[in-house]
């Protein structure tokens, strides 16, 4: 079990259906925040699993409700750990801990492949989602023209689908390569398979 230092901020995730409606929840607050606010917590997010990418870490287990934001500072901080696993490895639990709004099609197959693609994926729901305010629609993204085109095409690469699974869009970014400074606030890594082999450009 990991243990936390407390800091200051507002759990954004894990709410009832009813208190995520509420203008006042930190869930909305988060989606509604202007891109130039907005933006930076998501760097922070990715340059976090970069990071821990770099150490072997693939997240698990990983949601809305992992977050925290401190809403007069636009400090993001990540909690609930716990489930990450060192390296590649398997699906032996059939569905995942996670929210299905986030989880990656691999968390509910048993012995499917978890890499650095379950990383990746994730997180691209989990900006897809907020930079939409919570829609998900296109129209509702945050990037405009050419580059909101570009950006959303990354967002929604299709994924196999699990049978079982209710449709929804998918969202992946393994395999996509883009020059660099072509995504404005967003940032770049090489992931890797499960046989450690790298697999193109990772972009959130």
């Amino acid at each position: 079990m990991l243990v936390y230092r407390a800091v200051s901020g507002e759990l954004i995730g894990g709410l009832p259906a009813a208190e995520r409606a509420d203008p006042a929840s930190a869930c909305q607050r988060l989606a509604r925040l202007p891109a130039a606010a907005q933006l930076p917590l998501f760097d922070t997010l990715i340059d976090l699993h970069q990071a821990l990418a770099d150490l072997g870490w693939v997240a698990c287990d990983l949601y809305d409700g992992s977050l925290i934001v401190d809403f007069a500072t636009l400090t993001l901080r990540v909690i609930d750990l716990d489930e990450y696993r060192r390296g590649p490895s398997r699906n032996n639990m059939g569905r995942m801990f996670g929210s299905t709004r986030f989880v990656a099609p691999e968390e509910f197959e048993p012995g499917a492949a978890l890499d650095q693609r379950t990383t990746v994926f994730t997180l691209g729901r989990i900006v897809r989602h907020f930079t939409t305010r919570l829609t998900e629609d296109p129209r509702s993204f945050r990037r405009r023209g050419l580059i909101g085109q570009l950006t959303w095409r990354v967002l929604c690469l299709s994924r196999p689908r699990v049978p079982g699974r209710r449709t929804m869009p998918q969202v992946s970014a393994g395999g996509l390569s883009v020059p660099a400074g072509m995504l404005p606030g967003c940032r770049a890594g090489v992931m890797r398979g499960s046989g450690g082999e790298p697999f193109g450009r990772a972009w959130l």
